[in-house]
């Protein structure tokens, strides 16, 4: 045998082995590979069965918050006026009477009607104050964006679903007022500051998540009477003829057919002003006009007795 066969024949030999050495390694590696696959074998239908469990477990519209959100941080001069005011006089009607202010309100929306007294807010460049219900922001939240059609619009929480207050647990409240918090803060607005407990019904509970919670409780001291739908003429009647320094006004602009709380409006923004009024927000009022000690721990009476519908 010539020495270029040896040679060649002993490179074949030498590329079987290393052939064979390559296979074994591959092999042992699919099978590791392979078994350690055996434990997941079904994985992606019980993934999917539970993806779809857990699906079903939340709520289809209700978004609720966390047992306990975050406290925001006091970071400009209204919220800490808020906070002012809220440690000096608990619940607040009226801001302190020493200067010729008055704070329109608005409770219930956002509604079919939100947009039209947003719209005449701008055009008068009047300051407002909102009460939102949860339900309603998350069930039409364009609305909400009060800011992107006036700067001086203050936000405030009206429960999430409007339920009266008074007859639930501290739990119950809790829920009600951070479910609107969070609905709020996932639809772009700011931590609110400001609630208001529908019916003006409140009770001690509720006044220890106010302090909790640091945001002041917002009663009024004209109550409008739109929600009863009396006439344009007498709605206007009843803020102007009330009104007084340091007044809260409560108007609606949802919760059932504003479309006279709409008209009555313009007039009432021009009569207050033509008696020497200015208009302001809820945290402006108390910034410039802030509430007296005598104010605090006002009897509250059942919902629906000497009181609007909030």
């Amino acid at each position: 045998m010539s020495a270029v066969r040896r040679a060649r024949l002993s490179f074949l030999r030498t590329a079987d082995r290393r052939h064979v050495q390559v296979a074994v390694v591959v092999a042992v590696i699919l099978a590791v590979a392979f078994s350690s696959l055996l434990p997941f074998a079904g994985a992606p239908d019980d993934n999917a069965a539970a993806t779809t469990a857990t699906r079903q477990a939340i709520p289809a519209k209700r978004l609720v918050g966390p047992t306990e959100l975050p406290v925001p941080p006091a970071t400009d001069a209204q919220s800490r006026a808020v906070l002012a005011a809220n440690d000096r006089v608990g619940p607040i009607r009226h801001g302190g009477g020493d200067r010729r202010l008055v704070a329109l309100t608005f409770d219930d929306g956002p509604g079919p009607y939100t947009g039209r007294v947003l719209a005449i807010l701008r055009r008068t460049n009047t300051p407002a104050t909102f009460f939102q219900v949860g339900k309603n922001v998350e069930a039409d939240p364009n609305p909400a964006h009060a800011t992107a059609l006036l700067q001086r619009v203050a936000i405030g929480d009206h429960t999430y679903t409007h339920r009266s207050l008074a007859a639930m647990d501290v739990g119950g409240q809790r829920d009600e007022i951070l479910s609107t918090a969070a609905t709020m803060e996932a639809h772009g607005e700011r931590p609110p500051r400001l609630f208001r407990p529908p019916y003006g019904a409140f009770n001690q509970d509720t006044e220890a998540l106010m302090a909790q919670r640091g945001m002041a409780l917002i009663l009024w001291s004209i109550d409008s009477e739109d929600y009863a739908r009396p006439g344009v003429e007498r709605i206007v009647g009843n803020v102007v003829s009330a009104a007084t320094p340091g007044a809260i006004v409560l108007m609606h602009d949802g919760g059932g057919d504003r479309s006279q709380t709409v008209k009555a409006l313009p007039k009432i923004i021009r009569r207050l002003r033509a008696r020497g009024y200015g208009l302001v927000t809820v945290p402006e009022l108390l910034l410039r006009d802030p509430p007296r000690r005598k104010d605090q721990h006002v009897a509250v009476a059942p919902p629906g007795v000497g009181q609007g519908a909030g």
